[in-house]
């Protein structure tokens, strides 16, 4: 019996749901204030309609800025790849200098300079 009225009720709504789409309008058709309407349906005044057109157009604008500006972050996210790509590969291309050519031997070769210098200068004046 639970079952009987179940697809009883569903059929029902589902009837209904197709009754209350025949009776909208196929088209929109203007409505003046005190007239009655054929057809289901949302009534606006002709400024709300002409407010939601500039809001659908603002919209449209709004996601055509945003396309560009995703393809533009694209593009420079390919560029500072395509740049990090080639630094990696320098560096780790990159050769070891001679030692003649290092820091450590400038520090190395600036020491001794400085204590020679300071010695003959002392040797030098006394």
């Amino acid at each position: 019996m639970r079952l009987l009225i179940s697809v009883v009720l569903f059929i029902s709504i589902l009837f209904s749901s197709l009754l209350v789409l025949a009776n909208d309008c196929p088209k929109a058709t203007p409505i003046f204030q005190g007239d009655t309407a054929t057809c289901d349906g949302v009534i606006l005044s002709e400024v709300k309609v002409k407010e939601y057109l500039n809001l659908k157009m603002e919209g449209k604008t709004i996601q055509e800025k945003l396309d560009l500006e995703k393809l533009i972050r694209e593009r420079e996210m390919k560029v500072c790849k395509t740049k990090l790509r080639a630094a990696e590969s320098r560096i780790s291309h990159k050769e070891n200098p001679p030692w003649w050519q290092t820091a450590k031997f400038s520090r190395w070769l600036g020491f001794v300079g400085g204590v020679v210098v300071s010695a003959v200068a002392v040797l030098t004046f006394q």
